[in-house]
């Protein structure tokens, strides 16, 4: 999306600092979508925010230079799940509390902040 109108909610998080215009944001669907959009920004220099929920407080999810939004809320599926380790693998964009009750049924614990576990998504996590 490359209109002002269309990447206006995806300039700021629950911080409420608003960032400065954007070039676009792009919806990524898979880890292609994402592989691409990072190697056209780097041959073009253009600076990068991940960002899944953007439900954070912290301003990680805030793109403070402009320039691209890398939107990854609709990778929300777990791919994998050793249960004999305990370690799952994601996309960014799984929702914690739908990440709990998916280990939960396996009879493991992931602990989710009880105050935004509806709301996050894990890649806010690792912010």
């Amino acid at each position: 999306m490359t209109s002002q109108e269309s990447c206006e909610e995806y300039r700021s998080d629950d911080s409420r600092i608003l960032a400065p215009e954007l070039d676009g944001v792009v919806l990524c669907e898979s880890r292609d979508d994402m592989s691409l959009a990072l190697k056209i920004a780097d041959e073009d220099r253009v600076p990068i925010t991940p960002r899944a929920g953007g439900s954070g407080r912290t301003r990680g999810a805030v793109p403070i230079e402009g320039g691209l939004v890398l939107a990854c809320h609709q990778m929300n599926q777990m791919v994998d799940f050793d249960r004999k380790e305990g370690v799952c693998v994601v996309e960014p964009g799984m929702n914690l509390a739908e990440l709990h009750f998916l280990v939960e049924k396996e009879g493991w614990f992931y602990p989710p902040d009880p105050n935004s576990a509806d709301l996050c998504c894990l890649a806010g996590n690792l912010e």
